[in-house]
């Protein structure tokens, strides 16, 4: 075999296969991507084999660019066939506390003081608090993640592509 034959992933002592999260330096995120992703896992009819997460697939590079990916399995699953999955709150400072303070038809009727609401009334409370909701979710944006894989954790400086400034 020539030097040039062997490819990143035959195993050869010395060589390296970047499957390891710990190639990673950097990911690159569209910021919008991550407000997406947490609102649409936040409304009370997506179930939990229905939402999104952002996934890596190997081989990894030091700049990585993770996609959007409905999960259809167990969500604390973390290696799939090498990939890596991260779960959307995990780009936001304070994470789960801020995916918890998303607007609902639950907290529309009770911040409503009409006894009986009409929908539109309704739909406007939850269209202008989630508004609110998203600045608030572009405003704490993490700056690090931390990732999980079978084969570890790293923490992972993120870069936000910015598509729309806040």
């Amino acid at each position: 075999m020539t030097p040039n034959e062997g490819d990143a992933t035959d195993g050869e002592p010395g060589k390296e296969d970047n499957t390891s999260i710990d190639d990673i330096e950097t990911l690159v995120v569209d910021p919008d991507d991550v407000v997406q992703a947490l609102a649409y896992n936040g409304q009370e009819e997506v179930g939990i084999d229905q939402k999104v997460s952002f996934e890596l697939t190997p081989p990894f590079e030091a700049e990585a660019e993770p996609e959007l990916v409905h999960i259809e399995d167990d969500t604390t699953k973390v290696d799939l066939e090498g990939a890596v999955r991260i779960r959307p709150f995990r780009f936001v400072e304070e994470g789960r506390q801020v995916v918890e303070q998303r607007p609902t038809r639950e907290l529309a009727l009770e911040e409503l003081d009409a006894a009986d609401p009409k929908e539109a009334t309704i739909d406007e409370w939850i269209d202008e608090a989630l508004e609110t909701w998203k600045e608030h979710v572009r405003e704490h944006r993490a700056d690090v993640v931390d990732v999980y894989a079978s084969h570890g954790m790293a923490i992972i400086d993120v870069e936000y592509t910015d598509s729309q400034e806040s």
